[in-house]
């Protein structure tokens, strides 16, 4: 099976859980553009998650999701 990770930047809070828990490595925090507004229950408003690596590289394992607290990591099979 193939999966693929996506990141909904309109809700990311921020955090950087799904980046910590990521075995493949494949999530980044940068700094959030100012055309993204975080949303107001942010961890850290400057900050947001992305897929900086090949989002086919995503394994499904589902660690990302798991620990997203605003439900921003999305794991589909493709």
């Amino acid at each position: 099976m193939t999966y693929i990770v996506t990141i909904n930047v309109e809700t990311c809070e921020g955090e950087g859980d799904c980046v910590n828990n990521c075995p493949v490595e494949i999530l980044s925090l940068i700094a959030r553009p100012p055309d993204i507004p975080a949303p107001d229950t942010a961890t850290d408003p400057t900050k947001m998650a992305t897929v900086s690596g090949d989002p086919a590289e995503c394994t499904g394992c589902l660690a990302c999701v798991e620990v997203c607290p605003s439900e921003s990591t999305m794991v589909q099979e493709i």
